[in-house]
């Protein structure tokens, strides 16, 4: 593409001035075209890196061990409302709403259960609970 658009550049000056200058001004604009084509591939080339690295960082997760009882469930939006101890690092004690990703995990979940599983937080703030173990049945 860019040689296209070199090519197009060339034809463009090429025909603009071949009638009024001589062939070593043409030589001069066509090296200032390449001058100009080489400094915009490497801005691009330094910056894609970067524009790498920030997507990465967004989509990066941190995960958080929890233990809570399991106070009510939603099998519409697949959340479970969890009176949860305090999280290290992250979160005092609280009960919420906590979205469970796995069908099989949230099936397996019962009001009244003592469970121990994982808080996945994501750059963006989004979270889930997954890696579920009922430590003891709900009664």
């Amino acid at each position: 593409m860019l040689l296209y658009w070199f090519e197009s550049i060339y034809g463009i000056i090429s025909a603009k001035h071949a009638p009024d200058i001589g062939q070593g001004q043409i030589f001069w604009e066509i090296v200032l075209v390449k001058q100009i084509l080489t400094a915009t591939a490497a801005v691009f080339v330094l910056l894609l890196p970067g524009a790498c690295r920030r997507a990465t960082e967004a989509t990066a997760a941190h995960h958080y061990p929890m233990t809570g009882k399991v106070m009510s469930l939603d099998a519409k939006e697949q959340t479970a409302k969890i009176d949860a101890a305090a999280i290290p690092n992250f979160m005092d004690a609280m009960t919420m709403d906590y979205p469970i990703k796995s069908k099989a995990e949230f099936g397996s979940l019962h009001v009244g259960d003592n469970i121990a599983a994982t808080v996945n937080v994501s750059a963006d703030g989004t979270y889930d609970v997954s890696g579920i173990h009922v430590q003891s049945a709900g009664k």
